[in-house]
């Protein structure tokens, strides 16, 4: 186990700490993305749905080499159950969040234990803040989002633009300006 994956297995729950591990996605995950990508259902693809589930983005995502980006998995038996990750976003001042769990695995605590990962990461860099988008109807992911201190601040399309600010020395300051 890796430094980086002990310190991510704070951010689970104790009933998933026998069974998950949280750690960075790497280049060699191509074909676990892909796996990953065919245990999302016709209602997880329709929430989760930033970018089209193909080879072609698996090996993008996996390859991608950014001190801007962050991503982290959570794998069960070296199966990855769920991604999360941040990036730039257009000409924003925070980066824009992403969240995706495995059909098989919502409901478990486990995008909690995502969101805390990547929270802790943003403050580590010392961040403004986060940014995100979410259909209205997804309930649960609205539920989470607001339980980790993310507000409603607009729309972009029919989603509810969220944001969480991080830096407060900053004033406080918007993600957007």
């Amino acid at each position: 186990m890796t430094r980086e994956m002990g310190e991510l297995s704070r951010f689970l729950p104790e009933q998933l700490r026998a069974k998950v591990i949280l750690r960075p996605l790497t280049p060699d995950d191509i074909e676990g993305m892909l796996t990953y990508f065919e245990s999302l259902g016709h209602v997880s693809r329709g929430f989760f749905h930033p970018h089209p589930f193909d080879r072609e983005n698996a090996e993008r995502i996996c390859r991608e080499d950014s001190d801007c980006w962050y991503r982290v998995v959570a794998a069960v038996d070296c199966k990855i159950v769920g991604y999360a990750w941040f990036a730039p976003w257009k000409d924003h001042r925070c980066p824009t969040v992403g969240i995706g769990i495995s059909d098989d695995f919502q409901g478990r605590r486990l995008g909690g234990a995502l969101m805390d990962a990547l929270i802790g990461e943003a403050k580590e860099r010392g961040l403004p803040g986060l940014q995100l988008s979410v259909h209205p109807e997804n309930e649960r992911a609205l539920k989470l989002y607001t339980s980790r201190g993310f507000r409603i601040i607009g729309k972009h399309g029919k989603e509810h633009m969220m944001e969480l600010i991080l830096d407060e020395g900053q004033g406080g300051k918007a993600c957007t300006s």
